[in-house]
């Protein structure tokens, strides 16, 4: 590879991951810009692939496709209805000229979230870690496969555990 090339490579590498992290912003964005318990529908599902998957099991669920994943937030089962996500991207394997992407980000978030136990929304913290693969679908990075492993939610009567049937 001649110098120009490798230059116009790694410059696109670096476009790329760029993007890739912009993505996971605005999906962040997205869950924060709420309405009522649903996130900002329009605003998320530009970022999914046409054949994405959403994983937050055990916790959230799985929803395969992206009329499935679009649903889910509809009906907004987390129950949350203020949040403000903090990502901290800790990893994006990208090869050269690739259109697939995997990616790491540790979640912090605080909330407001109904409590499934008392039915009362109370403020909480959030943690956990996004293990995302993305591509690229005309011509701009989605998310193909979301996955979302919710390690901890702590509220002011202390942590939740998994709903029934869930550990």
């Amino acid at each position: 590879m001649n110098a120009s090339a490798d230059l116009a490579a790694r410059l696109q590498r670096l476009e790329d991951l760029e993007a890739i992290r912009r993505v996971m912003s605005d999906y962040a964005q997205a869950g924060d810009d709420r309405q009522g318990y649903s996130v900002n529908i329009e605003r998320a599902m530009l970022l999914f692939a046409r054949d994405a998957v959403w994983d937050g099991r055990p916790r959230f669920g799985r929803y395969e496709g992206w009329e499935a994943v679009r649903d889910s937030f509809l009906r907004a089962q987390a129950r949350i209805d203020w949040s403000l996500h903090y990502l901290v991207d800790v990893g994006i394997d990208l090869e050269p000229g690739a259109d697939a992407a995997h990616g790491r980000w540790y979640l912090f978030e605080l909330a407001r979230m109904v409590n499934p136990a008392t039915g009362a929304p109370e403020m909480v913290t959030l943690g956990g870690i996004y293990d995302d693969d993305l591509v690229r679908e005309d011509g701009r990075w989605k998310i193909k496969v979301m996955r979302f492993d919710c390690q901890m939610i702590v509220g002011p009567g202390g942590a939740w555990p998994l709903p029934p049937g869930k550990a």
